[in-house]
Formats: structure tokens, sequence, C-alpha cells
């Protein structure tokens, strides 16, 4: 083997370093970004597997992982020689006859001692590889905006509109694309059926949306990603619609997220009994015999009194029945010190400690006419005690624990012992029951993360959309614009994205004939082995664009009727051979709908039944901020419904009259200033043309720019181009060669029988003293610049052929 000088540096978090021991090492890196097969897929640079001998160096690197008593402490900062973990990747840069070709990470794979001697198995991945690594399974939801909290009132949802945000306490004129903004979404939230009620508008309709700028720069600010930064290329149109970006709120309803904090806990101190000797009194079988137990002392804690009783109950002075004023999911835990239960009643008895929960509210505190009304949940149940007639027991300690559940707003809570015949026989009413010290608590569990149900001057933070992990956050993104992500050789820790078009820039024919836009490696080739042209056989006979299904109702309408995903597009290839390709999102797509006589477009996420809209948990949205549009005049407020009533309260604050007459427009269609009027449109967040919109339109609607135009319409017709072309061959690289590779600027190759520029797919990388293999597609220039016979000594030459660049020696 000839003497290839490699050196390895291993770098850890404290900027020690250590270089491998690399004899003998065989190193093969493959360069690529893309995978022309599968548009939906993105690739990174990656060495085949590495051995390293096991020196007295590499060893100690290593640290002696065949050393079976050793600990590696993960307070120690510093992952090298002692505290090196098999399970950490570390950052290393490669050089090759003192040239820098590839800064990535090394992944130990295994340690193998075979006959004494050692050898370290290891691959070294790219920096994109790694910043997904290190994304892991966070989710959004991990994210923390508190520096975001303010007070969720009408004037602040109004002033998010103009990009004034609530930035550590203080009013502050952010730029589009930070922080957070209220567009008018109809979630649902107090929609009264009534006509004459149109213009009135239920404030939890208004809920905060992220931009999704400011998700990146959070996620990019996270502890596991210290040194991580991020940029977007491309124009300033596509930066300035990017910063235009928002993730509406997601939750059925509009809720703050707190985590060991005790929302609330009620005490019964002392005992409570209830005894019964009526022998003239029976039940009849299987009835429930409901014993619902007071707590005289009332609420003791409530969310560490940042909140008042009243604004968790109505009636603070109910000590039976306790009826939420907001929603709650939580998990429940009530607790007794002890129980006691006498049974005289002639018969066997099964005693119960329970919850119940009823969604509409009654201000009825006798236990009897529960069960008369009846329309009450059982949230959970434990057993006190299965006894016969004339025996008794005493439970101590005794708990029900309630899962986390939903406890809607305007509902009444109880607590109650209920009493069973199990053969569903009638007894008669002789028993006792002493409850003995109770405490009702939520969370059950303080460490516990619960949610409740925002209200009017409240204080707030925007919460992440939930269930949505980061790197799906960032796939979807990178799927929506055909974004490419990379890093530069020099400056591995800074990520760019890029999307395909500009990324591939260089390859137009109108750019490519520049002597700087590309390279000539015709004298690179190696001619001694085989040079491949082959046809790309992998078009598939159908590529499919599309969001994620939802189930709200405007989106299921659309389905029932088109038999599609709302925005989706398909181009279809007769030719094709490959299976069908589809590309989808981690979003759901939101249809915009005119309002009535209003001049409101809006998103509308709800389910709708006979009984009206609901709210609904919905898949991750995405949309443009279109800012502020004029509208007819509204108000804001709140609309509760009672029985068939709808009662509406205004909001009135200081200094407005609390009539509104613009709103600010969140929307599939971006808009330029001014109105939201179809001549305005720039350009659309769908794939392609949808069967219907739900607002008016006219034939601008059919040009408009959308995500496959925009995005993907070129390289689709490169890839289904019949004159696309597949190369194969062996080149002649140096590590000068490597350290400088852009696949970005296509190669120009010239010989005998023509010439052709070509874009690089895959470059697998030796050393300087073996060839290295390069997968590209050609360029079809054709069109552009018609070919005319010559021979190849006029390449270049003649007036209708591009000419060829300088010769640049690579």
């Amino acid at each position: 083997m000839k003497n290839l000088n490699y050196q390895i540096f291993l770098l850890d978090d404290v900027d020690n370093y250590a270089e491998l021991d690399c004899e003998d090492l065989d190193l093969i890196t493959t360069f690529s970004i893309t995978d022309i097969a599968d548009i939906s897929s993105r690739k990174d640079n990656l060495s085949k597997n590495l051995t390293f001998k096991g020196t007295k160096t590499n060893n100690k690197i290593f640290g002696n992982v065949f050393n079976q008593s050793r600990f590696v402490d993960p307070e120690i900062v510093g992952n090298l020689f002692v505290n090196f973990s098999v399970n950490k990747q570390v950052e290393c840069q490669v050089f090759e006859n003192s040239t820098l070709i590839l800064k990535g990470f090394l992944e130990f794979q295994k340690a193998t001692m075979k006959g004494g001697e050692i050898v370290y198995e290891c691959i070294i991945t790219g920096n994109i590889f790694n910043f997904y690594s290190l994304l892991g399974d966070k989710y959004l939801s991990d994210l923390d905006f508190s520096e975001y909290k303010h007070e969720y009132r009408v004037n602040n949802i109004t002033n998010s509109w103009y990009n004034m945000n609530a930035i550590n306490g203080v009013n502050t004129l952010s730029a589009t694309g930070s922080g957070y903004v209220y567009p008018f979404i109809n979630y649902g939230e107090g929609n009264s059926p009534k006509a004459e009620d149109i213009n009135k508008i239920h404030i939890n309709n208004f809920r905060p949306s992220i931009y999704v700028k400011t998700y990146l720069d959070k996620m990019f600010a996270q502890d596991d990603l210290a040194g991580f930064t991020y940029e977007l290329k491309g124009s300033n149109d596509f930066k300035t619609a990017f910063n235009q970006l928002i993730v509406p709120d997601n939750r059925e309803f509009l809720s703050q997220s707190v985590r060991g904090v005790q929302l609330f806990s009620m005490n019964l101190n002392g005992t409570q009994t209830f005894s019964y000797n009526d022998g003239d009194t029976h039940y009849q079988g299987g009835a429930r015999l409901i014993n619902i137990i007071k707590f005289p002392d009332g609420l003791t804690s409530i969310n560490n009194n940042t909140l008042t009783p009243s604004q968790w109950m109505y009636d603070g002075n109910y000590n039976t029945l306790f009826t939420l004023n907001r929603t709650l999911i939580s998990d429940i835990s009530i607790h007794f010190n002890s129980i006691y239960f006498a049974n005289n009643s002639g018969r066997q008895l099964k005693a119960y400690l329970r919850a119940y929960i009823r969604s509409k509210r009654n201000h009825d505190t006798d236990y009897g006419n529960w069960v008369d009304l009846g329309n009450y949940n059982l949230l959970g149940e434990v057993l006190v005690g299965d006894l016969s007639n004339g025996t008794s027991t005493t439970r101590n300690d005794i708990t029900l624990n309630v899962a986390q559940t939903t406890l809607a707003g305007d509902s009444d809570f109880y607590i109650s012992v209920d009493l069973l015949q199990p053969d569903n026989q009638r007894f008669d009413k002789k028993y006792t029951l002493t409850l003995n010290g109770g405490t009702v608590r939520t969370p059950g569990v303080t460490a516990s993360t619960v949610s409740y149900s925002v209200l009017k001057g409240d204080t707030i933070k925007p919460e992440a959309v939930s269930n949505l992990k980061q790197k799906d956050f960032i796939k979807s993104l990178s799927l929506m614009f055909n974004l490419f992500s990379y890093s530069d050789l020099f400056n591995p820790r800074h990520i760019i994205f890029e999307t395909y078009n500009d990324y591939y820039s260089k390859t137009l024919p109108q750019n490519i004939i520049s002597a700087t836009n590309s390279i000539d490696v015709t004298l690179k080739i190696d001619y001694n082995k085989d040079f491949v042209m082959s046809a790309f056989d992998k078009v598939a006979n159908k590529y499919t664009f599309k969001y994620k299904s939802d189930t709200d109702f405007y989106n299921t309408l659309y389905t029932n009727t088109y038999k599609e995903i709302y925005g989706e597009f398909t181009e279809t290839y007769t030719e094709g051979t490959a299976e069908a390709k589809t590309v989808e999102l981690s979003f759901s797509p939101t249809p915009i709908v005119n309002i009535a006589n209003t001049g409101r477009l809006a998103a509308e996420i709800y389910t709708s039944d006979d009984s009206g809209h609901k709210p609904m948990k919905s898949n991750p949205r995405i949309l443009f901020y279109n800012g502020v549009k004029i509208c007819s005049d509204y108000q804001i407020g709140t609309m509760i419904q009672s029985g068939n009533d709808w009662n509406f309260t205004p909001i009135i604050e200081i200094p407005t009259t609390g009539i509104y007459s613009s709103y600010g427009q969140a929307s599939h269609l971006r808009y330029a200033n001014g109105s939201t009027d179809v001549s305005n449109i720039l350009s659309d967040l769908n794939f392609g043309i949808t069967g219907q919109y739900y607002f008016p339109v006219s034939d601008r609607i059919y040009i408009t720019p959308n995500l496959f135009t925009n995005h993907y319409d070129r390289q689709l017709q490169e890839i289904t181009d019949t004159n696309n072309v597949i190369i194969n061959c062996d080149v002649l690289f140096n590590e000068s060669n490597i350290s400088n590779l852009d696949l970005k600027t296509p190669i120009f190759i010239h010989n005998q029988y023509g010439n052709a520029y070509y874009k690089i797919l895959e470059l697998e990388y030796t050393n300087r003293f073996e060839t290295s293999s390069l997968k590209a597609q050609k360029i079809n220039i054709t069109p552009y610049f018609p070919v005319v016979a010559g021979t190849a000594s006029s390449v270049g030459t003649g007036s209708n052929i591009p000419p060829r660049p300088p010769m640049i020696m690579i």
C-alpha cells in the first residue's frame, strides 16, 4: 500500500483534542446530498467502516473500553480518554496530506479483541446527520417560549397584528417572523347559529400562533445544539414569504400547560358520617344509593394562589358539587385517612368511592336530584368494602386516582360513596359510613403536566403545537419548499437550508456557461475503467404531493366530495416504470372560508354536528400571516350558550370602543399588502389547484404559483426528461479536489464523442492514489443552445454551441 498520510483529530466539548493512529487505515467517504430516485429523501456525507488498530494511543483515546470496571461519569464535561463513551459521537476532522477533506462526527461501532489484538470499528457521519441525531426525539412542545408571557386581553391580541409582542414583560415592536401573532381563526368557540350573531366573536377564537422562524430560532438555541447556527438562503421574496409562515394553535381549547404546580386542593378536616337505621325504607336492587361527600373546609390552594377560587369554580360556597369554571386536563387524587363502613341492611353490600362529572351545570346540591337527572360520567372508582349483613370494616389510607382526563368547563364534578347490592336485591336503609380526613388534589402527582383553559385576564404564553417532533417539523418544511440542508467544510455547525432551484442555480442553462459556474473534469476521468452511460430507469409512474388528512368539517367535506386531500397535486408519467412516489407532510391543509357578508376570509378548524360547531384537537397546520385586512364591523367578547339561547358579552378595553373593522388574516394564500382580493394573491401553500374553494375566486387562482410549481416542477422536468442520462465512471481526484468539492457546481466533460455538463449526484472518494467513483446526471441544455454539427476539436467555437469553460485543472 502506498504511503497514505491521514490525520484524524477528535475534539470534545471542552476543546480537548486527540490524534488517532491511522496506520493501514482505509478511508472511503461518500459525498451526496440527494437521491434522484426518491425526491423526498435527503443525504449527507458518510464514511464506510473505519478500522483502527489498538495501539497504545488509540486505546487511551478510546478510554480502554475493554476495561470492564471502567465508568463514564455523565457529570464530567468532555468525552475523550477516560470519559470516552461508546454511545456518544465525537466531533472529528480528517486531513489527507495536511489538507482538510472532511469534518464530521466519529461514531463508535464496536471493538473486537482477538489473539490479544484489539481493533476499533467506527464510521464518520456528516454534520447534517449529527444535527438530526442531536434533535433525537425532542418535540416542539419541549421548547420554551416563556419570554413571551403576556396578559390575555383584546389589546394584546390586536397589538400582535402589527408585530407588537410582549418580550420579558415589555411591549416590543418585532420583525415579521419573530414571536407570535393572533390571527382570526374560527376554532368553533362560541359559534352562535343565529345570523344576527355573525359579527360577535368569542375571544377564544383568537389564539397565539408562533412563527416558523421563531420555532427554528428556539431549536437552534437548545443546549444540546450549542454552537449550531442556521441560515435560509434564497431570494428576498422567498425569505419574506418564509418569515410570514405561522403555525396556528392546534389544541381543542386555548390552554396553558404547567408542571410541578398544584392547581388546587380541597380538604375535609375531621370526620363526616352518614348513618341510617330506617328499616321502612328499601332500595330497588341495582339502584345506586349515593352519598355525596361534602368538603366543608373548601378550597385551600389555587395554582399557588395566582388564581382565585372564583376563577376555577362557580359559587365557592358550594361544598357538595364543584362546578368547574374552566376546562382542565389533569389527573386527580382523592384520598381519605380512613373510611369506616358498617352494613346492617339485611343484604350483602358493596361500597365504592367514586368520582363523577356531568357536562351541564345545574346548581343543585341535592344528591337525590343527581340520580333523577343522570347525564353523569364515571371518572373512576375504588372498592371500599364488600360486606355481608352484620359486618363492618375500616379502610385506612384509601386513595382513588383518576388518570389524566379532560374535565370540561361548565361541568359539575362530585365525589360520592355508592352502595350496590350485587344480586340486584332490595335492602334496608341500615348502614353507617364514616369518612376521616379527606383531600382532593389536582394534579394528583405534583410533577404531572396539566393544562387548563385560558380566560380573559389570565397570564398566557404561546405554546407549541403538540405531538410533532422537531426533526419532523424541519423535514416537513424541507419537503414543502424542497429544501436541501448542508454545511460548509470550514464552518460545519452552520446549517444552510436552500431550495432545490437555488441550490442548483449554476446548472441552469443560462448560468452554466459562465466560466466560474462549472469545472472541467475531462482530464480526471480514468478511461481504463468502465465509463457507463445509462438511462434513468427510476422514473415513477406517478408523483403525488399532499398534506396529511384531518377530520375537521371543511377537510372532511372536501375529501368526501373530491376523494383527495385539499391542496393535493398528482403528476402522472405514462412512461414511468418505478412505483408511485408520494411526498406527504406532517401538516394538514387548511381550507379558507368566506364568512358571508363580513369581508372576513378565515381558516375554520372545528367539527360540526346537529348541535353546532365544536372545537377539536387538529393536526398541526401552517399558514401565511398576511397582516391586517379590512372587514365589516364586529365585536370581541364571550358567547355562552344557555339552552337554546346564546348570550354575548362584549369586551371593551380603553382606548377602543369595542368595535373592530379589521382583523389579522392567515391563509394558505399569500396576499400583497391591502385587501384579500384575488388580484393581490402572490403564492399558495397548496401543492395544486383544488376542486373547490370556499371563497370567491377568479381565473387568477389557476395561475397562482404554488408549492409544486415553485419548488418541484423544475426537478421533475429534469427527472422525466427523455434526454435524462446517468453516467458512472472513475475519476482521479485528490485531497485538494475533495477539500474544494461543491456539489452545487456542475462538471464538464469533453472527448471525441462530444461534450456535456453534468450534475454530481454522488462521489465515493478513496484517496489520491486510487480512483473515486462518480455518479452524475446529464444537464440538458440543448433547448436553450441548439447543437450544430461539429467536431470535438471545434467544441466551444461554433456560434450555436455553448462555449466550453476554460480548462480548470483540478
